[in-house]
């Protein structure tokens, strides 16, 4: 969740920079990332399978929201800010890819004669 609201906050910090001269598009794409980061809070609190299917649709938002506000910032914070961002991005995407264990990878090897082994094992009371 913290990941997602990085444009947003960097959005309101900066707005007078960011907005004075922005086009329809670059208020598009800032608003589709809000969109994003409320859906993505909400989920935290209520249904994910929901809100998660929901919030695939504006994860592209940030991606394309976050490199223009950098570059919309001034030079000296932007000097700052730059290298914190591709620090904590590349952090955040070590753990996604590698420290956190997602629910398909237990199941990649999964047989289908295995799988009905376990699930009449798992039916007749027994642990899989």
């Amino acid at each position: 969740i913290l990941v997602c609201w990085v444009p947003v906050v960097l959005s309101f910090v900066y707005r007078k920079e960011l907005f004075r001269d922005s086009t329809r598009e670059e208020n598009f794409f800032v608003n589709m990332s809000m969109v994003y980061a409320g859906i993505m809070f909400m989920g935290a609190f209520g249904t994910a399978l929901y809100f998660g299917r929901l919030s695939s649709y504006f994860s592209i938002m940030p991606v394309i929201a976050l490199p223009w506000m950098i570059s919309k910032i001034h030079r000296s914070d932007r000097r700052i800010i730059q290298p914190i961002a591709v620090i904590c991005y590349l952090a955040y995407f070590y753990f996604k890819n590698t420290v956190e264990v997602d629910f398909e990878t237990s199941y990649d090897a999964l047989t289908l004669s295995h799988f009905f082994s376990n699930l009449v094992a798992f039916l007749k009371g027994g642990s899989v």
